[in-house]
């Protein structure tokens, strides 16, 4: 099942060369332990909703670990977030001010 998180956290397998390591889990016979390496990979490269999803298809890992992992992943300090924060400072600030 496709996650909503935030793209601060997660990079989406948007081009090719994104998908390029990873085996299709829908068009090869990939066993379950298979799955929960891939998901491995996946998350340390930053492609969670993926590693997630292979967690979700692996049926190794109980739901309530990954949803454990998914609020961990939702709440990850991350460059891209730390930029976003930054760049929206100034307008925030104002907001204040302004009251």
């Amino acid at each position: 099942m496709p996650r909503d998180l935030p793209l601060v956290v997660d990079k989406r397998l948007l081009h090719a060369g994104d998908a390029f390591f990873a085996l299709d889990p829908d068009r090869r016979r990939i066993s379950e332990v298979d799955k929960q390496r891939l998901a491995a990979i996946a998350m340390s490269f930053g492609f969670a909703s993926f590693a997630l999803s292979l967690l979700d298809e692996s049926g190794l890992t109980p739901k309530a670990d990954i949803d454990r992992i998914e609020t961990a992943v939702r709440g990850a300090i991350t460059i891209d977030r730390i930029k976003s924060i930054w760049a929206t400072l100034p307008t925030r600030l104002a907001n204040i001010v302004r009251g």
